[in-house]
């Protein structure tokens, strides 16, 4: 398991998934950031995977795990 921290605003957020997870889920925000012009198109692969990562913890059900909501991204 490998843990990464996010910002959202002034809020450190933790994620916890397995290692190998992290590539496919920063092709995912490497895909929408293009698709959808984040940052102008000069944004980097962190600044996309933080601005995924805080849009995805935007649409969990409250009953599903954050890291588990996470991780269901790219099953």
């Amino acid at each position: 398991m490998e843990s990464r921290h996010f910002f959202d605003d002034e809020r450190q957020l933790t994620i916890t998934v397995y290692e190998a997870c992290w590539a496919a889920i920063q092709n995912l925000a490497n895909e929408a950031a293009a698709s959808e012009g984040w940052l102008g198109g000069h944004g980097s692969d962190w600044d996309y995977l933080n601005i995924w990562i805080i849009r995805r913890l935007a649409k969990r059900p409250n009953e599903i795990d954050k890291n588990e909501w996470v991780a269901q991204a790219i099953l």
